[in-house]
């Protein structure tokens, strides 16, 4: 497992990132120790854009944890990042880099939807997903993950016609699993039914 400090906001919130590579489709329960004190505690399951580019994880690995106000911090702490199940030790820093909080604008229900960690907004996100895609026709077969990736963009079976036209495709290595899925999500048809994708760590994620 990995993991790293990045910064403690002004707004009191930790900030950071962290994953297991031998499970990169599962979102890490992680603490930050301060002088074995437990002072914030959470998932790392957000997505960040520089991490899927630095192939940490899938990029959905960041961390965004609350500084427990009821905890008072020590004067010279030593913070430790945790993994909770196993207690290993990720990372540890007595300086971290206090930065501010983004402006966040006024919230209306379409930000708050985008702001959702449990969905992807856009495709684009999936990207660092192409090794799990790959991992999953390995295991499954080209006709099993078409399928799947029918469910999962457009909410239906696949046709025939498109088992027969991705399968040719995936087989002759001319599209990329990932390429398939950014084409039915390019499609008129997904346009239209406005579908909200999962994030790649959550539960109901169809690829693992």
């Amino acid at each position: 497992m990995r993991g790293f400090l990045d910064s403690l906001t002004y707004g009191g919130y930790f900030e950071g990132w962290a994953f297991d590579p031998s499970r990169p489709l599962h979102a890490l329960s992680v603490a930050v120790m301060a002088d074995d004190q437990c002072v914030a505690q959470g998932r790392a399951h957000l997505f960040r854009r520089d991490l899927m580019e630095a192939q940490c994880g899938t990029g959905w690995c960041a961390l965004r944890l609350r500084h427990d106000t009821a905890v008072e911090l020590p004067t010279s702490p030593v913070f430790a990042l945790v993994e909770c199940d196993s207690g290993r030790v990720l990372h540890e820093s007595r300086h971290l880099a206090a930065i501010a909080d983004p402006e966040r604008e006024d919230t209306t229900i379409e930000k708050f939807c985008a702001s959702d960690p449990t969905l992807i907004t856009d495709i684009g996100q999936l990207r660092g997903c192409e090794g799990e895609f790959t991992k999953y026709i390995h295991t499954h077969g080209v006709d099993y993950f078409l399928r799947t990736a029918h469910i999962y963009v457009l909410g239906r079976p696949a046709d025939d016609d498109g088992l027969v036209q991705y399968g040719h495709l995936l087989r002759l290595s001319k599209i990329s699993p990932l390429g398939v899925i950014e084409t039915l999500a390019s499609s008129e048809e997904f346009s239209r039914t406005r579908r909200e994708l999962v994030c790649p760590n959550a539960r109901e994620f169809p690829f693992k």
